[in-house]
């Protein structure tokens, strides 16, 4: 059955009200809780479970090969549901293949700060983040914003209980990493629920149509799983190069400040890509013109991230401080450095998705090849030339705006231009 135009131009704020909403909520949960976490884990036990928890999302976000991101523009709902089962074969491999590769690193003593039982649960974490990425798309293609919505509340939720609950019974090295596994977990339970309710995996599994699909959207694996690999080591590559330079408290006071700037910039920001993603692509496959939904997403996005974002940038150390207790207020000088970045750098990942939609998948490679070249220059600048982090953090955050603006001002002119449509 070919999928139809949504008629009514309301629809997409309709949408992104009830996705918001149910998002806000989500997002609010463990920011309205972190300065009980705060209180409850330390600096350097933040850097642990960032750095855990960003091995986990490289793998996590290339573990379908990107094939999740056809689910969308599929033009049939058979297709659609052939692209899923595809993503499920793959996401299995890769996760098992996973943990055969945690064994082989715990045996030679990598990762020597986070004991093996904690490791050997890795490829849980990796197959729970590939499985709701791909249950998001498929429910996102079927308008179920609700569910999403009420899945993510659900999520967040117990992700924040079980952290304070392990937290107060003393299991502080490992909670934070906990509780995010049982968050993924209560979020797959959601999902596969309700697809198993109106789905039989059974009576519709067939592998010729499997084959057919994973030929067609073969794009995806060849260009978009570099490009998401990359545009993932944007933030967790940041963590990674820090830790040559700059010891595991400074760490913390990064990885604290980047999980309080992502809680309210992220606020709407995904709820407005996931609902773009859709129409734009219905619009695309029906030859409609791309820019009106183009300027409404980035005008949506613009509104609401403005006013938090200043009020980081002029206020961070005081806020921080207030909030979470004096001894963040570094991570708060931090936040407020890198609030630029974060600003443009969401209404760049709004819009990107257009290159997708228009068949430019190696554009999008290119992009995310440049955005990482900058990120490497500016911390060898800051951390190996200055030996400063604060200069660090300037220099990051000064050229990855600035790029960003570049990039979203060609997508958005060659958009309004037709060149790619």
């Amino acid at each position: 059955m070919k999928i139809n135009i949504l008629n009514n131009r309301s629809d997409f704020i309709k949408n992104l009200i009830k996705l918001g909403a149910g998002t806000s909520i989500a997002q609010a949960i463990p920011f309205l809780f972190t300065p009980v976490l705060s209180r409850l884990y330390e600096p350097s036990q933040y850097g642990d479970f960032a750095l855990f928890m960003s091995i986990i999302g490289v793998i996590g976000v290339i573990s379908t090969l990107r094939y999740e991101m056809a689910i969308i523009t599929s033009k049939t709902n058979d297709e659609a549901k052939a692209v899923l089962k595809l993503s499920f074969i793959i996401l299995f491999l890769i996760s098992l293949l996973s943990y055969v590769s945690t064994i082989v690193f715990i045996s030679d003593g990598i990762f020597s700060n986070i004991t093996n039982t904690v490791f050997h649960l890795s490829f849980i974490g990796i197959f729970l983040i590939g499985a709701t990425n791909i249950f998001q798309h498929w429910f996102n293609r079927c308008g179920k914003y609700s569910l999403i919505a009420k899945a993510k509340v659900a999520t967040s939720l117990a992700n924040v209980l079980f952290s304070i609950l392990l937290g107060y019974i003393g299991f502080i090295n490992y909670g934070l990493i906990f509780g995010a596994l049982i968050g993924s977990l209560v979020f797959f339970s959601f999902f596969i629920y309700s697809y198993l309710k109106e789905n039989n995996l059974k009576k519709e599994f067939n592998l010729q149509s499997i084959k057919t699909v994973a030929k067609k959207h073969k794009d995806f694996p060849r260009f978009n799983t570099i490009q998401a690999l990359l545009d993932t080591l944007q933030l967790n590559g940041i963590l990674y190069l820090l830790t040559v330079y700059f010891n595991s408290t400074i760490i913390g006071f990064y990885a604290f400040a980047i999980k309080v700037l992502q809680a309210p910039m992220w606020l709407i920001g995904t709820s407005i890509a996931q609902i773009f993603y859709k129409e734009a692509s219905f619009n695309f496959n029906d030859k409609k013109d791309l820019t009106p939904i183009l300027k409404k997403s980035m005008l949506i996005s613009f509104i609401f991230s403005l006013p938090i974002s200043l009020i980081i940038l002029f206020f961070g150390s005081y806020i921080f401080s207030v909030i979470f207790g004096v001894e963040w207020e570094n991570s708060g000088k931090y936040a407020s450095i890198l609030v630029p970045f974060f600003f443009t750098d969401l209404i760049k990942y709004t819009i990107s998705q257009t290159l997708i939609i228009v068949g430019k998948v190696k554009h999008l490679l290119f992009i995310s090849i440049f955005a990482n070249i900058i990120i490497v220059l500016s911390i060898i600048i800051g951390g190996w030339y200055y030996k400063d982090i604060t200069i660090t953090f300037y220099a990051l955050s000064i050229s990855m705006t600035v790029f960003n603006v570049i990039v979203i001002s060609w997508i958005y002119f060659s958009i309004k231009r037709k060149i790619w449509t």
